[in-house]
């Protein structure tokens, strides 16, 4: 048989519940959520498992039992003194009558076959709530958690996973004995047929029937659990869609998952991920999408605190990936200037910002119609252009000119590449007219100007008999306003 050595010792705590109602004190919720976790011991020893046995069988009414080897609980009536103090009657009698135990020559005895624990359970997660002075719930949230890799039709396995939860709520009650459950569950009684028990199969939901566009609210969250690659991006824009449409109830239920036990169960699931999925998902949007995003996060009004939580979280995604979004843009609009990139926009200190430049010469330009004052610094190998701010005198590049060789855009591009070269480094650059193609005899100019986070940031190529002779990357709107 099957030799499980449950945690019992919080059994012996139990001799205090014998006391007289008039005694016991009104349990408060750590009183109430203690004594359930005692009754569930108790309550298991006849469900899950047994009490520790020795070896011995002993054969009797066509029934094996084993010799129950527990310190303190040698006969039925030891067993009956710990399952009484925990249940009502009804409960007690029927767990004491199950045939499990029973005393042979004045040994305590118990039958072998204990069924073990439910595979699809994760854990469990417990509340407690007065209902009145004589009266308590006791809620057990059962998580679910099961992956399997069955062959499809298409003769591949695919991921199929049982997620999501199932509720008990079991009744503490003051009695003539004291308090004692009136309703109870064995501790692994997750319910795989409740709405909120997910069963996903990934291939088919996704691939064959596109099942999840008409998932649940519940049932999309629990679907990102386990999605990845091509399997996450429809569905997290899926819940993107309902976050703008339906704040509040993408909020409730990205708030369940984030107080669910999955987190602690680690890779390969990423629940921080899909609880600020939709914070995510629009750092990559357009303005104006962004822009009713950020409406909806600003009228958004969280019930719990830990929806609060959750919102919080979706803004701290879409902070964080903004800013690494706009590094990331920002990083194409600039030179390799021995081995690192000055990129357009804010520096840091003054120039030449720690790159090691020596300007040839510089010009300085007033402040003109509320515009900010301007530095031309020429450095021999390109020019560069920076507005200072008259507040605090930060400075922040808006133009670099490069017309001569050995400087490289951070796209490998410099003077002399062929047209070939630099629409392979930038494939949105497009042939136009450009300003300044006089300044160095060029037939026209390839510009990129990819616009979103880039706004009017771009860079031109001056071609010339089909080679680069001078390269512009400019912001625009900095040049325009601020010089």
């Amino acid at each position: 048989m099957k030799r499980i050595v449950p945690i019992f010792l919080t059994l012996c705590l139990l001799a205090g519940c014998a006391a007289s109602p008039e005694q016991a004190p009104p349990p408060d919720e750590q009183t109430v959520l203690e004594a359930y976790a005692a009754a569930a011991e108790v309550y298991d020893c006849f469900d899950l498992h047994t009490l520790p046995t020795g070896i011995e069988a002993i054969q009797l009414d066509s029934n094996v039992y084993y010799p129950v080897e527990y310190d303190g609980i040698t006969t039925m009536a030891d067993l009956e003194a710990r399952v009484r103090p925990c249940f009502s009657p009804e409960i007690s009698d029927a767990l004491l009558s199950d045939g499990s135990y029973r005393e042979i020559d004045g040994k305590l005895c118990c039958a072998g076959g204990a069924r073990g624990q439910n595979i699809y359970l994760l854990d469990k997660t417990l509340s407690a709530r007065q209902v009145n002075e004589g009266h308590w719930t006791v809620t057990i949230t059962f998580w679910a958690d099961f992956v399997d890799q069955p062959i499809q039709a298409d003769g591949h396995p695919h991921t199929v996973a049982t997620v999501g939860y199932s509720q008990r709520t079991l009744d503490y009650e003051k009695t003539d004995g004291g308090w004692r459950f009136t309703s109870f569950c064995p501790s692994d009684d997750l319910d795989l047929d409740a709405d909120t028990v997910c069963t996903i199969d990934y291939y088919q939901d996704f691939e064959v029937t596109g099942a999840y566009w008409d998932y649940s609210d519940w049932q999309l969250v629990c679907y990102l659990i386990y999605a990845d690659g091509a399997y996450a991006e429809a569905p997290s824009d899926l819940l993107y869609q309902r976050f703008l449409e339906r704040p509040g109830d993408i909020l409730a239920a990205l708030a369940l998952l984030d107080g669910a036990p999955y987190r602690e169960k680690g890779p390969p699931m990423n629940i921080d991920a899909v609880v600020a999925m939709p914070g995510y998902s629009a750092a990559w949007r357009s303005f104006d999408e962004q822009a009713e995003f950020l409406s909806v996060l600003d009228r958004c009004q969280p019930q719990t605190e830990a929806e609060q939580a959750v919102l919080d979280k979706i803004r701290a995604a879409y902070e964080r990936n903004t800013a690494s979004t706009k590094e990331a843009v920002n990083s194409q609009f600039a030179l390799d200037v021995d081995g690192k990139l000055l990129c357009l926009g804010d520096q840091e200190g003054s120039f030449p910002w720690e790159y090691g430049l020596t300007a040839e010469s510089q010009t300085h330009h007033e402040a003109s119609d509320g515009a900010y004052p301007s530095v031309e610094a020429d450095c021999g190998a390109f020019t560069v252009s920076y507005n200072v701010s008259p507040e605090d005198g930060a400075e922040s590049v808006f133009r670099m000119i490069v017309d001569g060789p050995g400087i490289a855009t951070a796209g490998g591009i410099a003077v002399g590449a062929s047209e070939a070269d630099v629409l392979a480094a930038y494939p949105s650059a497009v042939a136009v007219k450009a300003v300044g193609e006089a300044q160095w005899g060029a037939d026209y100019g390839l510009v990129f100007e990819p616009g979103q986070w880039a706004y009017c940031k771009h860079i031109t190529f001056f071609m010339k008999d089909g080679a680069v002779a001078a390269m512009e990357i400019e912001d625009r709107m900095d040049s325009r306003l601020l010089s």
